[in-house]
């Protein structure tokens, strides 16, 4: 079935990371082991992470940064720590309902702190696929890949009802430093998941629609929330005014205003997704990325005319993304380094329409001094942080999209 990663394995193949139940210690207190544990794999077969392409030309070119996390009921999905929390639930039903399911093991059980694993919706086997954490007036539950993040909430709401939607944070899995090897290779433009539709195509649409969430969402953002997010930045003159620089600060509030301004507990966009059930699939992608989203430095590793490959240079993973953009695509070079806030769709990733670019001489000493920003501010600061800074360091640019042009 595997072994254990004590070093790197010759042949293709991919990492997976797994949590099984061991036999408890003398006290009867239960135990669990994580390991990593390589599955070799073939070039040609269909790659593991769902994308449809031949694993050589997709997962297996990024090796160790490329860990993976076995789905319940079959499969793999790449390692992607999903943690929900929900509030204002009662403690004691939550505890009285979980306790009789099969497919949570319990770990504790005190007045003050509950703790299942999650064996997946069969109950069965030794392996586990996500954690729930149950404390006064708080539910958590922690999974290591979207499929088992669904699978988890499906057995909670099939357990306590339906559940609105919590606080969504979503990190990727931070396993190994440094860059993923040299020749990386992406899913071609016209991928089959994208049924022959190019990459540009596909984003200007899920522009247009991400645009229309935001005019509505922005509809519903109270005059304190623009002033808190206006402060915030740095750009709120005496007297609630907007002191701007080089007309790009609007586009900067709007968007903290929505995705760092908290209205009963979560980011208010995030609360405007969760009153306006999204029409259709397209919608639901957008709803579930801006709710993933996050600010980094990103660096251009290729461009190409539908898309530019990026790495993340300020998470231990360095993971790649293929970032769609009419803009950055016609104007954007390798070696450069931009600023922004990255959704991440199925096919791509895009912007959420403003970001900071810095030419290629400049990238190495900047790097040096965002890095110090991000890492000598605290979690919860580090955007702000980072988006001040570059308002004065950084040239601004604002995403448009082109007009459709009509065949001659």
């Amino acid at each position: 079935m595997g072994k254990e990663l004590l070093s790197v394995p010759e042949g293709p193949g991919f990492y997976v990371t797994r949590t099984e139940e061991m036999e408890p210690d003398p006290t009867g207190k239960p135990r669990v082991m994580t390991q990593i544990v390589f599955i070799p794999y073939g070039r040609e077969e269909d790659c593991p992470c769902g994308s449809g392409q031949a694993f050589g030309s997709c997962c297996l070119p990024l090796g160790v940064s490329r860990i993976f996390a076995a789905s319940p009921g079959g499969g793999y999905a790449p390692a992607i720590v999903h943690t929900e929390e929900w509030n204002h639930l009662t403690f004691d039903t939550v505890r009285e309902k979980l306790a009789g399911r099969p497919e949570f093991a319990c770990m504790e059980d005190s007045p003050q702190r509950c703790f299942w694993r999650y064996r997946g919706q069969q109950g069965t086997g030794r392996e586990f696929f996500g954690t729930v954490e149950l404390l006064p007036g708080r539910l958590i539950a922690q999974t290591l890949s979207r499929p088992r993040h669904a699978h988890i909430r499906a057995a909670l709401e099939e357990t306590l009802g339906p559940l609105p939607r919590g606080r969504l944070q979503v990190e990727v899995l931070r396993h190994v430093e440094g860059p993923a090897p040299a020749g990386l290779s992406l899913p071609a433009a016209e991928s089959p998941e994208g049924d022959g539709v190019p990459v540009l195509e596909a984003y200007r649409s899920a522009r247009a629609r991400l645009n229309q969430i935001y005019r509505l969402a922005l509809k519903e953002v109270l005059p304190d929330e623009f002033a808190e997010a206006a402060k915030r930045l740095g750009l709120l003159a005496p007297g609630g005014v907007l002191a701007t620089r080089s007309g790009n600060e609007e586009s900067l509030v709007m968007d903290t205003a929505l995705y760092e301004v908290r209205r009963h507990g979560r980011p208010v966009i995030v609360h405007f997704c969760a009153r306006n059930a999204p029409a259709d699939p397209e919608a639901a992608a957008l709803h579930r990325a801006i709710g993933e989203s996050r600010v980094g430095l990103f660096h251009i590793e290729q461009v190409t005319t539908q898309y530019l490959v990026i790495r993340d240079a300020l998470s231990l993973g360095r993971e790649t993304y293929r970032l769609a953009d009419f803009g950055l695509v016609s104007t954007g070079e390798p070696g450069m380094g931009i600023v922004t806030r990255l959704l991440r769709l199925d096919r791509f990733a895009m912007t959420s329409g403003w970001g900071f670019g810095i030419p290629p001489q400049d990238y190495d000493r900047l790097l040096d001094r965002v890095r110090a920003v991000w890492t000598a501010t605290a979690d919860r600061n580090r955007t702000i942080a980072l988006i001040r800074y570059c308002l004065e360091n950084l040239a601004s640019f604002h995403v448009t999209i082109p007009p459709v042009r009509e065949p001659v």
